[in-house]
């Protein structure tokens, strides 16, 4: 008869390794028990008798004809406000502000007025708090 020696580091070794492989074995068994049902429904034949069905679909398209849509009025261009400086006629500087929805209209504008526009950008780009309320 042979004696054979383990190590207590090898045995800790095989036991953990067997503590593990038990926990493993049993999540499978598990799953494997709660999730059967549902693969198994799964597989089964299916009635297609709701999912065949298209619905009809009618479109009135007689509305776009309809007075109510024709009084509809236009979206208005969106106003930005300018600042400017220019001067006038008798060469005097002029600062003030605009609003138009475009920098060539406010500078078409401005220039109508009969001044000469030297600088024109746009004003409010955005507010200084965005975290302060109306």
């Amino acid at each position: 008869m042979a004696i054979v020696f383990i190590s207590p580091k090898k045995r800790q070794r095989m036991f953990l390794l067997l503590i593990t492989a038990l926990l493993i074995l049993s999540l499978i068994i598990m799953s494997f028990v709660t999730f059967f049902p549902e693969i198994k429904n799964k597989f089964q034949n299916v009635s297609t008798e709701g999912i065949s069905q298209i619905p009809d679909v009618k479109i009135n398209f007689s509305i776009i004809d309809s007075p109510a849509v024709e009084n509809l009025e236009l979206f208005q261009e969106l106003q930005i406000e300018f600042s400017y400086i220019a001067q006038d006629e008798n060469d005097n500087q002029v600062i003030g502000k605009i609003i138009s929805s475009s920098k060539d209209g406010a500078k078409k504008t401005l220039e109508e007025r009969g001044l000469k526009v030297s600088v024109l950008e746009e004003a409010n780009l955005g507010r200084n708090n965005p975290f302060v309320s109306y």
